[in-house]
């Protein structure tokens, strides 16, 4: 049978060592990868939040400057008539 001498028994303890500080190594980097991907995604999810409301606020923003547009539009339409009545009235 194969005896083990004292530097085998020392090789066999730094292989061990080793093997453990490699395994605590690759979880420690694991779970520091999965703490950027979720802090990635909560940054991800903030600026979709944010980039809804800015669309949503140019949204209002057209829609009110469409309708000052509109509206101004037909304040000088009725301008226009009221002019135009006024032109054929001192015509006449």
């Amino acid at each position: 049978m194969f005896k083990m001498s004292d530097a085998d028994s020392a090789l066999r303890e730094r292989l061990e060592r080793t093997r453990r500080e490699a395994e605590f190594s690759r979880k420690k980097l694991q779970h520091q990868h999965e703490e950027e991907i979720e802090e990635h995604e909560t940054a991800k999810k903030v600026l979709d939040r944010k980039v809804c409301v800015v669309c949503h606020s140019v949204v209002v923003l057209l829609n009110q400057t469409s309708f000052t547009m509109l509206e101004n539009y037909h304040k000088l339409d009725i301008s226009l008539v009221k002019l135009k009545l006024e032109v054929k009235r001192c015509s006449s």
